[in-house]
């Protein structure tokens, strides 16, 4: 018995910081998946303004921005 008390005295403490890295890691993980799902809407809404201009650019009729008609 008394040579699982030291057991776990020496192994205690580095189980502890240990669960707290977890914890951690666990909301930046968390807070790095909302920002790639908010990325990829993004992207999602980039990508079809690419296609409608493109396919504006092949009927003829594509307005550039920032050029004077």
């Amino acid at each position: 018995m008394e040579e699982m008390m030291k057991f776990v005295g020496q192994v205690g403490f580095p189980i502890v910081v240990a669960g707290w890295l977890l914890v951690k890691f666990e909301n930046k993980l968390d807070a790095a998946e909302v920002a790639m799902r908010s990325l990829g809407e993004r992207l999602e809404m980039h990508l079809a303004q690419c296609v409608k201009c493109r396919e504006s650019r092949m009927n003829g009729n594509c307005e550039k921005k920032g050029e004077d008609k």
